[in-house]
């Protein structure tokens, strides 16, 4: 019988799509994905399984670079709420490992919501089903492919937020012996020096009166936000 990456390839080619499968080494994240591809990662059509609060799945593709707003999913699909699935469910339905989730939801039997953001591109990456290969389709052909819902889902305004770490630290998940790396030390001291900033701050501010930004009574207060603000 098979698999889910032989049936996508046969879709794609009865269909005449014009298409290229590249091969590179594993990946697991859109991050890796678009690393590899040499290309930008909201080119990359990330796809979820998601489940209804009543038991239904369904299945998300968006841009790589942004996240899903549930709550404006949920209302789309007419859901009291959603959530990821399971990861053994997610697999079972996807027909492969959680990382290179397809974007065929008609392959599968579930029903298929696309980002219109996609749609501003020429052409998108996605996975067929394989940690090391991707495939580039046209955007328009592969949307006639998948018959999926379009619609917008994303949080507004902005794309996943990054911490910017030292050039010469490597990404997480490529340093083979993160406790004797320098620059996964230099990495966690710029996380533990960021959080006790911030709960220091919130300390002051509660319990000895010092001014601070994250206060909308201290905001606006100019050059006074370097005093003590006065007790309520």
């Amino acid at each position: 019988m098979p698999g889910i990456e032989d049936k996508i390839l046969d879709l794609l080619n009865s269909s005449r799509v014009n298409y290229e499968v590249l091969e590179h080494k594993p990946v697991y994240t859109c991050r890796q994905m678009a690393k590899f591809l040499r290309t930008d990662e909201e080119l990359i059509a990330k796809s979820m399984i998601l489940k209804a609060s009543e038991g239904r799945y369904l299945l998300a593709v968006l841009p790589g670079n942004m996240t899903i707003d549930y709550g404006r999913l949920a209302r789309m699909v007419y859901a009291k709420s959603l959530s990821l699935a399971p990861v053994d469910e997610a697999e079972k339905i996807a027909g492969c490992s959680i990382g290179c989730v397809h974007p065929f939801g008609n392959l599968i039997g579930v029903e298929t919501y696309f980002d219109r953001r996609l749609l501003g591109h020429e052409h998108v990456f996605f996975n067929p089903g394989s940690h090391t290969k991707s495939v580039r389709s046209d955007t328009r052909h592969l949307v006639e492919l998948m018959k999926p819902t379009i619609g917008e889902f994303v949080q507004p305004g902005a794309s996943r937020v990054e911490l910017r770490f030292p050039r010469q630290a490597k990404p997480w998940g490529e340093c083979s012996v993160p406790t004797n790396c320098n620059s996964c030390r230099d990495r966690t001291k710029i996380l533990l020096a960021l959080v006790v900033r911030r709960s220091l701050t919130r300390i002051l501010h509660a319990h000895f009166f010092i001014a601070s930004p994250d206060c909308p009574r201290c905001v606006g207060a100019g050059p006074q936000l370097k005093r003590s603000r006065e007790r309520p």
